[in-house]
C-alpha cells in the first residue's frame, strides 16, 4: 500500500483534472488518440478474457472529456495532446457501479466517483466493470440520545445524513450513495452487484460532529483494551443495517503535537521533530468509553498547522488520544502508547505531547485472537479467527484510494464520518 503522504498528494494534484468538458468523439485513430473497449469483467482479474461481453452506455472520462462507449462497448479520444499528463477512467452510474483494473478513486460528485488510472496518447485501454445483480441493502440511522446501543422510544431518526457503499471486501472500487428520509432510513437500488461492501456514513454539514457509532459494533483488539470495539460496517447485497449514532459535541477541546520519540523516554526533547500534519489529519485516533458498550471511536477530524492539531467541539468525557496502527506512517516508526486525557466542558488541553518511537525500540503488542467480522447475504454474522489481526488496508490496495478520496469528498461539505477500516493496537 502507498503511504498516505504519496497516495493524497497525487489525488490533491489530481484535483485540478475535474473540469467537465463537452464529450469528445471521432472514428480516427492514430498516435494522438486514446481508445478501447469497456467489458464484463466477470472474473473480477482486470483482463479481459474470452468470453467476457462488452459493456454499452458507459461514461468514459479522459482529463475532462467524457463519452459513451457504444453497442460494441468501444469508446474512442482523438486529438489528444501528445505531452499532456492524461487520467483515464469510468464514473459510476445507475448502469456502472463497481470498476476492476489497476484503478484509483478520484473524487465524488453528486453521489458518483470517478475511478481512473494513468494514460497515454496512442495506447488500446479496455476498461473492466462488473455486471449488476438483484441485490438490496436498506436500513436506518438513529440517534441514540443514552448510548445504549438500542433504539428505544423516543430516539429520533437522523434525516439527511449520506449513505455510501464506497468498496467491496475483495478490494474491487465501487460507489452507490444515498441520502436518509424523514425517518433515518435509506435504501440503495435493488440491482447492487452479490458482493459484501463496506458501508460509510456523513452527517450533514448542520450536525457536523463529533458522532460516535454505538450499533452495531463488533470487537477488535483484545489486549490492554478488551473492551474496544468497531463499527460492524460490512453489509451483504441482500442485507438490513440499523445504525445508531449518538452526538458527543460540546464546548471542549484538545490541542498539541505529534513527535518522534527518538530516545523513547515519552517526552519531547531537543531535535526530535514532529510528525506532518499530513499523517496527523489521517491518523488520530480519538475514543471514548461508553459503559455497557466499550471503549469506541469518536469521528471527529483535527485540524492541524505545522505540526500543532486541534480537536474542538467534543463534550466533556475521558479520552484516549493517539496515532493509529493501520495508517502508514514515516518509514520506521510506529505509533506510541497514546494518553488519557479527562476534560470538562467549557475547558482547553493545551501542549499534548503524542509519541511515536522508532520500530526497532517499541514494544510490540501480544499476538491476540480477535473476531473477524463476515457477512453473508441477508445475515450479519462475527466469527472467531485466530493469530494476529490483518492489516485491511494492506489486503486491500486498490479500495484504499477509493476510500482516501471518499473521505476528502466528503470532508468538502463538513466533518468526516467516513468509515476507516479499524486495526489499531493500541497499549495504554
Amino acid at each position: 500500500m502507498r503511504p498516505v503522504a504519496v497516495v493524497a498528494a497525487v489525488i490533491l494534484s489530481l484535483a485540478g483534472l475535474l473540469i467537465f468538458g463537452e464529450p469528445t468523439r471521432s472514428a480516427a485513430t492514430g498516435a494522438r488518440s486514446i481508445s478501447g473497449t469497456v467489458y464484463f469483467d466477470t472474473d473480477k482479474d482486470g483482463q479481459r478474457d474470452a468470453g467476457e461481453s462488452p459493456a454499452p452506455g458507459r461514461t468514459v472520462w479522459l482529463s475532462g472529456d467524457e463519452v459513451k462507449s457504444n453497442a460494441e462497448g468501444r469508446y474512442h479520444f482523438d486529438d489528444v495532446p501528445s505531452d499532456a499528463s492524461l487520467m483515464l477512467g469510468i464514473r459510476t452510474d445507475e448502469q456502472t457501479e463497481c470498476v476492476t483494473g489497476d484503478m484509483q478513486g478520484m473524487g465524488v460528485e453528486e453521489g458518483r466517483m470517478l475511478v481512473a488510472t494513468p494514460v497515454t496518447p496512442g495506447v488500446e485501454k479496455d476498461l473492466g466493470v462488473l455486471p449488476m445483480g438483484d441485490g438490496l441493502v436498506t436500513g436506518t440511522l438513529t440517534n441514540d440520545l443514552n448510548e445504549n446501543g438500542v433504539r428505544d422510544a423516543g430516539e429520533p431518526s437522523l434525516e439527511g445524513w449520506k449513505v455510501a457503499l464506497p468498496g467491496t471486501t475483495l478490494g474491487i472500487i465501487c460507489y452507490s450513495e444515498v441520502v436518509t428520509d424523514s425517518k433515518g432510513e435509506f435504501q440503495f437500488a435493488a440491482n447492487l452487484s452479490n458482493y459484501v461492501y463496506w458501508l460509510q456514513v456523513a452527517p450533514p454539514p448542520s450536525d457536523g460532529g463529533p458522532w460516535v457509532w454505538t450499533a452495531p459494533t463488533v470487537a477488535t483488539w483484545q489486549g490492554d483494551f478488551p473492551d474496544s470495539r468497531e463499527p460492524a460496517d460490512k453489509v451483504g447485497a441482500g442485507s438490513r443495517l440499523d445504525i445508531e449514532m449518538h452526538l458527543v459535541s460540546g464546548s471542549a477541546s484538545l490541542a498539541g503535537s505529534v513527535f518522534r520519540d527518538l530516545d523513547s523516554d515519552g517526552v519531547r526533547d531537543d531535535g526530535e521533530p514532529l510528525l506532518d500534519c499530513l499523517y496527523i489529519q489521517g491518523g488520530m485516533q480519538l475514543s471514548r468509553r461508553i459503559p455497557n458498550v466499550g471503549l469506541l471511536d469518536i469521528w471527529v477530524r483535527p485540524t492541524c498547522t505545522n505540526g500543532e492539531f486541534e480537536l474542538t467541539g467534543l463534550g466533556a468525557g475521558t479520552y484516549h488520544l493517539g496515532i493509529s496502527s493501520r495508517h502508514s506512517l514515516p518509514e520506521g516508526d510506529r505509533p506510541g502508547p497514546g494518553q488519557w486525557l479527562t476534560v470538562a466542558e467549557g475547558q482547553r488541553i493545551e501542549s499534548i505531547a503524542i509519541a511515536l518511537c522508532p520500530a526497532s525500540e517499541c514494544a510490540q503488542p501480544p499476538a491476540t485472537p480477535v473476531p473477524v467480522q463476515t457477512v453473508t447475504p441477508g445475515v450479519l454474522i462475527v466469527m472467531p479467527a485466530t493469530g494476529s489481526p490483518p492489516a485491511r488496508g494492506s489486503d486491500l490496495p486498490r479500495v484504499a484510494g477509493a476510500l482516501l478520496s471518499v473521505g476528502l469528498a466528503l470532508l468538502a461539505g463538513g466533518a468526516v464520518l467516513g468509515r476507516s477500516r479499524r486495526e489499531a493496537r493500541r497499549t495504554e
